[in-house]
């Protein structure tokens, strides 16, 4: 598997530069869901890895929990943290089907599977729905530099 550069410097304004030519198209099993992976770099570790999967799915839950699930409006963003990693994801739908808490621990879901599978990575990502198309899209990231003791 070759794996091409990914910055990690990146910002949202540039986000979508990071589609490649060939891009990883990684359906989520079960569901209408499927991430277009386009920019991986080698790198993070597996336990912060999952641990951020799961603050996610955490932080998810507790949202839908009180008030059921909520659709995010265009150009919304949440970004979830666990020790220098976080995970960006960006509402970016013109329809009415764009993201929803429900959707994003999907897109938790299928990154911890993709990454399990694939190996661990920084990524940049979109999110596909089947019959509606890109309702967003993502990254995980490295948020602060590492320093030695």
């Amino acid at each position: 598997m070759l794996y091409p550069s990914f910055s990690q410097s990146t910002n949202d304004s540039n986000l979508d530069n990071f589609i490649l030519n060939n891009p990883i198209v990684y359906p989520i099993a079960g569901t209408p869901i499927s991430l277009v992976i386009a920019a991986y770099n080698p790198g993070v570790f597996r336990t912060d890895t999952l641990m951020l999967f799961i603050t996610t799915m955490s932080t998810v839950i507790t949202a839908i929990y009180p008030r059921g699930d909520v659709r995010f409006r265009r150009g919304e963003r949440i970004d979830f943290a666990y020790k220098s990693l976080g995970l960006l994801v960006i509402d970016t739908s013109e329809t009415a089907h764009g993201l929803t808490y429900f959707k994003v621990g999907t897109v938790a879901k299928g990154l911890g599977q993709f990454v399990e599978q694939y190996g661990y990575f920084y990524l940049g990502f979109e999110i596909r729905e089947a019959g509606v198309g890109k309702i967003g899209m993502g990254r995980m990231y490295m948020r602060y530099a590492m320093r030695k003791s």
